[in-house]
């Protein structure tokens, strides 16, 4: 069974942070329910959303879409994503090759 997300440790390192000129933002390595993410590209790009690649625990390697909302609608959008995503985990899970 999955921890509540508000009990899951995030730790944001700010010092190998790195800029996304697309969203000008600034994007850290991060530390994530045990698991390490080191930036590693940028794989595409879009008005309000941006895709890297990050390798997780430097082994395997993660892309990690970050979107910019603006309003309720898109909020509720990018839930139904995000829940598409855990689903699919979740499967591959319950029936590894």
């Amino acid at each position: 069974m999955r921890k509540p997300q508000h009990e899951t440790p995030k730790v944001l390192d700010l010092k190998d942070s790195f800029k996304d000129e697309d969203l000008g933002l600034l994007l850290p390595q991060t530390i994530f329910g045990g698991a390490t993410y080191r930036h590693v590209a940028k794989l595409s790009h879009g008005r309000m959303s941006v895709v890297h690649k990050y390798r997780m625990n430097d082994e395997a390697f993660v892309a990690i879409k970050l979107i910019v909302v603006r309003d309720e609608m898109e909020m509720e959008r990018a839930k139904q994503e995000v829940a598409l995503l855990e689903f699919f985990r979740d499967c591959r899970k319950a029936h590894p090759k």
